[in-house]
């Protein structure tokens, strides 16, 4: 499940490129969100809670409740539903290197 055109986020090009979540290489497709790409890929949970390790993804989808949020290795925790992917890019389920 890919977003092609949003109202709010730039399209999708077409264009491949790929990143890392938790130390695995995922292919995602230039302006997709964090979490379509990984959801394209098969990828729903973005990371456990704090209390009881319970999977966690995506709950509202539009960046503000904050379920989805991961860390990228330079600029810490963002919002995986609003955060587009970037040629290289490194996150993390959990602060620091990821648990996973």
């Amino acid at each position: 499940m890919r977003i092609f055109q949003h109202p709010i986020l730039p399209s999708v090009s077409g264009k491949e490129i790929t990143f890392e979540f938790n130390g695995q290489v995922i292919k995602g497709m230039e302006g997709d969100t964090i979490s379509s790409a990984l959801w394209a890929n098969g990828i729903k949970t973005l990371r456990t809670t704090e209390k009881g390790g319970g999977g966690r993804g995506i709950y509202c989808g539009i960046g503000h409740c904050y379920d989805c949020r991961i860390y990228e290795k330079t600029f810490g925790m963002v919002r995986a539903c609003v955060t587009p992917i970037k040629q290289g890019a490194c996150f993390f389920s959990e602060e620091g290197e990821g648990k996973h």
